[in-house]
């Protein structure tokens, strides 16, 4: 196992984070289905369009901008 995932928490960069979990990946599925599921997640899941249009058609625009203020507050 690959110490380095128990030792102190270290800030990487996002490209050491990549490369590490590329290499996870392909030691894991092997390279083609690595690649199969890098597929996967680069086309997204659902339909974003009308997700929005199902929660947001049924609220008026006082109550999304009250929403977004709460979400802003407890963000800090």
């Amino acid at each position: 196992m690959n110490t380095e995932a128990t030792s102190p928490r270290q800030r990487r960069t996002a490209s050491e984070v990549n490369s590490t979990g590329l290499s996870a990946l392909v030691n894991a599925l092997g390279v083609t289905d690595a690649a199969r599921f890098l597929q996967q997640l680069g086309s997204g899941m659902g339909d974003y369009a009308a997700d929005r249009k199902e929660v947001l058609d049924h609220m008026s625009e006082e109550e999304i901008v009250a929403l977004v203020e709460r979400h802003e507050r407890s963000r800090k």
